[in-house]
């Protein structure tokens, strides 16, 4: 049986600093208090930790144009909406990804026409090659539209890519899905995993838990993040760890995720109400485990 441990406490202390601008690699966090450079930041939980920052996936958004030589904003779409770069906003402080209520039609990537959809968003995905364990982490204000949409922050990887109907790899490690299901609540927090393919897989795994959390995601940014490694993978909010999940089939190497989708009832019934919204990303930060 699968070694799964969830943290159900809902309240904790925990005293940190994040989330500061970043000039240069170099130079001092402008707000920070002490001297800490870019390539000094640690984890939110484990600020005292054998981390090395990986700026191939690391981004502040500190510019006004995203960074197309780490980020792909050009996404094939798969879902109920089509994703475009028009609908990834970046305004010098923090990257912003729009959802747009707007009937189109558009030819799926399997060649089928689908008529009759309504929305327009964004996602974009590291361009750098796919990786292999680290420590995942972003600073995420949630969307005040709900329900129906859901900001996501994850890892995934379909080899072959979407069209490929046997792939021998595809998973995938949601760090963060907001707001994605009615019937849990504004605060549910999803913390959730799949794995369609893999060698030694009999059937699909696709397992999802909801922390809720004592305050609005979308009232403010919170800290998610994503230790992963060959034994676990550990799911922390705001530095708190919320999840555990033995590590038996993660072993693909995987692509870092941003994007804005749909869930009921906006999948089922369309609704323009609340359009255009959007979540704000202040940063992204990925890192390796100093091998000693």
């Amino acid at each position: 049986m699968k070694k799964i441990v969830l943290i159900s406490f809902l309240i904790q202390t925990f005293v940190f600093s994040y989330g500061a601008t970043v000039i240069t690699g170099d130079d001092c966090l402008q707000d920070c208090g002490t001297k800490v450079t870019f390539k000094e930041l640690k984890p939110v939980s484990d600020i005292d930790g054998d981390w090395v920052l990986d700026p191939n996936y690391s981004d502040e958004f500190n510019t006004t144009v995203l960074d197309s030589d780490k980020w792909d904003d050009n996404i094939t779409s798969w879902g109920l909406w089509t994703w475009r770069p028009e609908n990834i906003v970046a305004n010098g402080s923090s990257l912003t990804i729009r959802m747009d209520y707007e009937h189109h039609s558009r030819v799926g990537f399997n060649g089928d026409l689908l008529e009759d959809l309504y929305y327009y968003s964004g996602a974009i995905r590291s361009k750098a090659p796919s990786v292999k364990y680290g420590y995942f982490e972003a600073k995420i204000k949630g969307s005040e539209k709900y329900p129906g949409v859901c900001p996501a922050f994850w890892l995934y990887h379909k080899e072959g890519g979407l069209a490929n109907k046997n792939p021998t790899y595809w998973t995938e490690i949601d760090i963060v899905e907001l707001t994605q299901n009615v019937n849990y609540g504004e605060n549910a927090i999803g913390l959730n995993i799949h794995a369609f393919n893999h060698p030694n897989l009999v059937d699909e795994i696709h397992e999802g838990y909801e922390w809720h959390a004592p305050w609005n995601p979308d009232d403010e940014y919170h800290v998610y993040g994503v230790e992963w490694d060959e034994n676990s993978i550990k799911w922390f909010v705001d530095g708190v760890l919320r999840l555990e999940r033995e590590n038996d089939y993660w072993d693909q190497p995987l692509d870092v995720v941003l994007s804005f989708g749909l869930r009921k009832p906006l999948k089922d019934v369309p609704s323009p109400e609340g359009f255009p919204a959007s979540f704000d990303i202040d940063y992204v930060r990925v890192w390796s485990k100093v091998v000693k």
